[in-house]
């Protein structure tokens, strides 16, 4: 979608802003600023939590599950774009008034549940792998034993998660259904394409990669990093 020109108008720190078709509030620069404090502290703490004993750490897999998670999120703005701002599939989530327009806050607040639902999910699936690989140093193996673990407890939490969402996306409030239907899609894209596709498959093409770090990041973690002893 092409870009528009940015209009602000408010006093203060907020103010309301109309940016690429979203309306709603934000800071003074029109930027929501939400997503990176979260960003910037998942990526040390599975860096930390995750290593192996005989490994000097990892910088590999906390980025690959980062991008991994922008990729879902930025897939999810493009289903909210398309059902409620341009008005599409009403039949499935319900009949409602598109006005061109998507509520910024919307977006955002996806996002953040969003997210730590993600990461929950990416430290099952990453403390299973560095289970495996610490007993058997077989790349492609501790990969299939991690997804045979963990699968069936993603499945089910998400299940549990997409009911609930479930009851609000039927609501007939508009602002409570965006949410809903949101969470939905995200969820279940996160479940199946992320963390059973293409998560395994990026570790599996990673290889020996999957335990590289920055020899600084190295030494610090060897130092300060997290072990079961």
């Amino acid at each position: 979608m092409a870009a528009r020109k940015l209009s602000a108008r408010g006093t203060g720190g907020a103010c309301r802003v109309r940016w690429k078709g979203y309306v709603g509030s934000a800071s003074r620069d029109g930027r929501p600023s939400s997503c990176t404090p979260a960003q910037s502290t998942a990526a040390p703490a599975l860096y930390a939590a995750a290593r192996p004993s005989r490994s000097r750490g990892h910088s590999a897999r906390p980025l690959k599950a980062l991008l991994l998670t922008a990729l879902s999120m930025t897939a999810v703005l493009g289903a909210m774009v398309f059902i409620f701002q341009d008005g599409h599939l009403q039949g499935l989530v319900g009949a409602f008034t598109p006005v061109g327009t998507t509520d910024l806050m919307m977006p955002i607040l996806v996002i953040a549940i969003a997210f730590g639902l993600s990461m929950d999910y990416e430290v099952f699936l990453l403390s299973a792998f560095r289970e495996e690989y610490a007993a058997s140093a077989d790349n492609s193996a501790a990969i299939e034993a991690a997804v045979r673990r963990t699968a069936p407890l993603i499945t089910s939490a998400a299940a549990l998660i997409v009911v609930v969402f479930l009851g609000q996306a039927s609501s007939p409030i508009v602002p409570l259904k965006t949410v809903g239907v949101g969470m939905v899609v995200t969820i279940l894209l996160d479940v199946t394409v992320i963390r059973i596709l293409l998560a395994p498959a990026l570790m599996h093409l990673a290889g020996r990669a999957n335990w590289w770090a920055p020899a600084p990041l190295a030494r610090l973690h060897t130092r300060y990093g997290f072990t079961e002893s």
